[in-house]
């Protein structure tokens, strides 16, 4: 696998875990039933969770809210198009061990 190359090649990581994960599992409809595909408010804030901090503090933090909820609306006009991404697992889950 690339990644798994890329993290041998630097040398300061070893990998202990590593698996695709499905993004939707354990998320629920209204209904109480799996939900099958992201909706645009969901990504955009797991994404600004994770990225927040970095976007920040190149565009400045005024800029934070404006540029999830633009990202959010085009996640939601794009959504069939994650739909069939989303199903196939693809977020990649890597636990790494900082090598001595």
């Amino acid at each position: 696998m690339e990644m798994e190359s890329l993290v041998k090649k630097n040398g300061r990581f070893s990998i202990e875990k590593m698996e695709l994960t499905d993004p939707t599992s354990g998320r629920k409809n209204n209904e109480g039933g799996s939900k099958t595909s992201g909706d645009g408010n969901a990504i955009a804030n797991h994404l600004r969770a994770g990225m927040e901090g970095i976007l920040s503090k190149h565009f400045g933090v005024e800029k934070m809210d404006e540029l999830f909820e633009r990202f959010s609306k085009k996640t939601v006009e794009f959504s069939d198009k994650f739909k069939s991404s989303l199903k196939q697992g693809t977020h990649l889950f890597i636990v790494l061990v900082k090598n001595n």
